[in-house]
């Protein structure tokens, strides 16, 4: 599943495990770290808790 977010330009896709997108990612929204469900651009590195993508 795949959502388009305004704050970045590709479409975001739904991790339902991060940790095997990356070990050492940060929310973009809250700067946290993400573990668990979220959104993301693998391209670009940039993640969202799925909370965060829901603002």
């Amino acid at each position: 599943m795949e959502i388009q977010h305004f704050s970045h330009h590709h479409p975001l896709v739904f991790i339902q495990d991060h940790s095997v997108a990356s070990k050492a990612a940060l929310c973009l929204g809250c700067e946290k770290p993400v573990e668990g469900w979220s959104h993301g651009c693998n391209q670009c590195e940039f993640y969202l808790h799925k909370g965060c993508a829901e603002l």
